[in-house]
């Protein structure tokens, strides 16, 4: 809505200056990890993190 609109503009200018990357991920930059793990080709990963996010992690 037009109240939040400055709050949510504010936010993404925050995690834009904060992520190595500089910007917030598509969709179709996360959804190839998704279904790989989610996929038979995947059936031997246990237990793994995978940080789906610019570099922000690795800070």
């Amino acid at each position: 809505t037009r109240m939040t609109e400055a709050i949510i503009e504010r936010a993404e200018a925050i995690y834009n200056a904060t992520t190595p990357m500089g910007r917030i991920g598509q969709p179709g930059e996360i959804a190839p990890t998704v279904l790989f793990l989610a996929s038979e080709g995947a059936s031997y990963i246990t237990g793994q993190v995978v940080a789906i996010d610019g570099g922000r992690s690795a800070q």
